[in-house]
C-alpha cells in the first residue's frame, strides 16, 4: 500500500481534497456558472507469467483492478479544479494496492504585459521529454514501478506549479513540498528484485526527510523545425539508494539530495524526427553504493512509412541509443542499449495499434522484448493485449533477477 512510513501527510491531503470535493458538488449543484463534468476509465487485468516463480510466495498469476476518476469543476471565470483520484487494486501483491492522487489541483491565470501566466496548486502530473524508451529528464514526478516495469507509470506530485509563456518561448518553476516514496512489487509480486524493498524503512539525506522543499524549472521553446527544453532539479532523487540489510533480508531505500540538469531536443523534418534527452547528475550514488556524478543520454530518430503495401496502415519505426557514464556500476539496465521499435496503426475505425520492440545491451547478452496491440470494441470498452519477454540473463546481469517474470497480460477497459 503506498500510504505507509513518511506517507502519511498524503493521506491526509487525500481524504481532505475527497471531502473538498464532494462537497463543492453539492454546494454548486445548482449553480448554473459552474460548469462540471466526471469522466474516467475502470481497468481489468490479468498477468499470466510463462515461467515458475523464482522466490517463495509468487504466484503464477496476477489479477487487479483499477480506477480513474476524474472530476472537473470549472467558473464563469474559467478558473477550474481538477481531481483525479488513481485507485489499484492487487488480489496477489498488496504492494501494488493504491491509494493515490494523480491530480488534485486548483488552476488560475491571467497576463503580464504580452505574455501570459498559469497557476496550478495541488497534486498534478508534469511530462518532460521526447524519447520513446526512456525519459531520463522526467524527473518532477515519482515512479510507480509497481505498476509495470517499463517504468513509465507516474505517482501525482503536490506542488506550486507557475508558467509564464510569451513570446520569448515557456519558463515553467515548480515548488514541491513533500517527497514521494517509489513504489516496489512486495515479497508475493513479480519483477522484485531479490530482497523486497522495504519502504516502511526509508531514509533521506535531508534532515527534513520526505518534507524538504524540492526546486526546479524549465525553458522550453520552438524554433523553425527545432523544439527543445532546458531544465534543472534540485532536491530529493526520485531515484533511491538500495541498501542491503542481510539481517532481516530486505532492501532499505534510502534517498539522496541531488542536482540535475537536463536537455531535450525534437528536430522535424517531414517523415523524420530526430531527438535527444541528456542530464548530468550529481549527488547520486552507484549501484557499488559510491557517490559518482554522471552523466546519460538517449539519442534517437524516428521514422513514419504511410498507407504500407497500398493498404491503410502506418508503420512508424524507432531506434534509440541509451547510454549512462557509470555503465557497470549504472543502477539501471541502460547503461549501454539499443532500442529497436515497431508501431502499426491500421488507421480502422476501432483506433487498432500493434507494437513490438526490443532492447538489447551492447555490453551484455540480455535483451528484453515487448509485444503490445490495443483496439476499441466499442464507443465505451477497449482491449489491450501487454506482453514484455526477458530474454538471455546471465548470473552477472542486473535483469538475473527477473529472468523468470517474462509475462502476457490481458487488460479490459471501461471509459465513460
Amino acid at each position: 500500500m503506498i500510504f505507509r512510513r513518511g506517507n502519511l501527510f498524503c493521506v491526509r491531503i487525500f481524504i481532505t481534497v475527497i471531502f473538498f470535493s464532494f462537497f463543492s458538488v453539492h454546494t454548486y449543484a445548482e449553480n448554473d456558472e459552474l460548469f462540471t463534468e466526471i469522466s474516467g476509465t475502470v481497468s481489468f487485468e490479468h498477468r499470466g507469467y510463462l515461467d515458475d516463480p523464482a522466490y517463495n510466495g509468487q504466484r503464477s498469476r496476477l489479477t487487479s483492478l483499477t480506477a480513474n476518476i476524474t472530476f472537473y469543476f470549472e467558473d464563469a471565470d474559467y478558473r477550474s479544479f481538477t481531481l483525479t483520484p488513481n485507485l489499484r487494486y492487487d488480489a496477489v501483491d498488496s504492494e501494488r494496492n493504491l491509494a493515490d492522487l494523480k491530480e488534485a489541483y486548483f488552476l488560475t491565470f491571467g497576463d503580464i504585459g504580452q505574455s501570459e501566466w498559469e497557476l496550478r496548486l495541488g497534486f498534478d502530473q508534469v511530462f518532460w521529454g521526447v524519447v520513446e524508451s526512456r525519459n531520463i529528464v522526467d524527473i518532477v514526478n515519482q515512479t510507480d514501478v509497481a505498476d509495470h516495469p517499463d517504468e513509465k507509470s507516474k505517482l501525482g506530485q503536490l506542488m506550486a506549479h507557475l508558467t509564464v509563456t510569451g513570446d520569448m518561448g515557456t519558463l515553467e518553476l515548480f515548488a514541491m513540498p513533500f517527497h514521494r516514496l517509489r513504489t516496489y512489487p512486495g515479497t508475493n509480486g513479480r519483477f522484485r528484485t531479490l530482497f523486497p524493498v522495504d519502504n516502511n524503512r526509508a531514509t533521506y539525506d535531508s534532515e527534513h526527510e520526505e518534507r524538504n522543499v524540492d526546486w526546479a524549472a524549465q525553458y522550453s521553446n520552438s524554433i523553425g523545425l527545432f523544439d527543445f527544453g532546458i531544465s534543472t532539479f534540485y532536491g530529493t532523487s526520485r531515484e533511491p539508494r538500495l541498501e542491503p540489510s542481510l539481517a532481516e533480508g530486505v532492501l532499505i531505500p534510502h534517498y539522496e539530495t541531488i542536482r540535475q540538469y537536463g536537455l531535450y531536443g525534437q528536430v522535424t523534418t517531414g517523415p523524420f524526427l530526430f531527438k535527444l534527452e541528456a542530464i548530468d547528475r550529481r549527488g547520486a550514488s552507484n549501484n557499488l553504493l559510491q557517490k559518482e556524478n554522471y552523466k546519460a543520454y538517449v539519442l534517437g530518430a524516428e521514422y513514419s512509412f504511410y498507407s504500407i503495401f497500398d493498404t491503410q496502415t502506418d508503420m512508424t519505426l524507432f531506434v534509440e541509443r541509451t547510454y549512462d557514464t557509470r555503465k557497470s556500476r549504472a543502477t539501471n539496465a541502460f547503461e549501454d542499449d539499443i532500442f529497436l521499435t515497431s508501431l502499426f496503426t491500421f488507421n480502422d475505425v476501432n483506433s487498432s495499434e500493434f507494437l513490438v520492440g526490443t532492447l538489447v545491451s551492447r555490453d551484455r547478452e540480455s535483451q528484453t522484448l515487448a509485444l503490445e496491440f490495443s483496439r476499441r470494441l466499442s464507443d465505451q470498452w477497449a482491449l489491450e493485449i501487454d506482453s514484455l519477454f526477458v530474454l538471455n540473463a546471465k548470473a552477472t546481469d542486473v535483469l538475473k533477477p527477473v529472468e523468470h517474470d517474462s509475462f502476457i497480460a490481458l487488460k479490459l477497459n471501461y471509459s465513460f
